[in-house]
């Protein structure tokens, strides 16, 4: 409800109207058709709440997924008779798995494989034919006693 106030003659008159008539006015002082509201703008037909739209394709074609519902709460409401079935699948996915890897490791071991045939020992090593000896043990107070360049760090004597 809007209400509007007008003076007349030093007498207060109260005016009240609906928001339909007040949309109503407003449409019309916009110049917009006040029944093609009901109309869809973009294909001038009317809205869909009235006539429902063709239904999709996948819709149309025969009920292929009809079972689902049913074939969900079965699976939900199993006990453990489906069990046995359900983890053999599991253990075949998952056993399975690691063989579509199969081709990767295959080409990476010929490559390695290429590669060592190549360079021999200069690719892979264990490191036997290196000899060298640990690094010398160094006293860690020789070091804090040694001289040091910055002048910030004071020498421990």
């Amino acid at each position: 409800m809007a209400r509007t106030k007008q003076l007349s003659n030093a007498k207060e008159i109260v005016h009240t109207e609906s928001a339909e008539s007040l949309f109503q006015k407003e449409l019309n002082r916009r110049g917009i058709n006040g029944s093609s509201l009901d109309t869809d703008d973009r294909q001038g037909q009317p809205s869909s709440s009235k006539d429902p739209s063709p239904a999709p394709q996948f819709a149309s074609k025969g009920n292929e997924g009809g079972g689902q519902l049913e074939r969900s709460r079965k699976l939900n409401s199993e006990g453990l008779e489906g069990l046995i079935p359900r983890v053999t699948s599991l253990a075949q996915l998952g056993g399975s798995f690691f063989l579509a890897f199969l081709p990767a490791v295959f080409f990476i071991s010929l490559v390695f494989s290429a590669i060592y045939f190549v360079y021999g020992q200069d690719f892979v090593h264990g490191g036997d034919h290196i000899r060298s000896a640990p690094p010398p043990y160094l006293d860690p107070f020789d070091l804090l006693d040694a001289p040091t360049v910055d002048p910030i760090v004071p020498l421990r004597r």
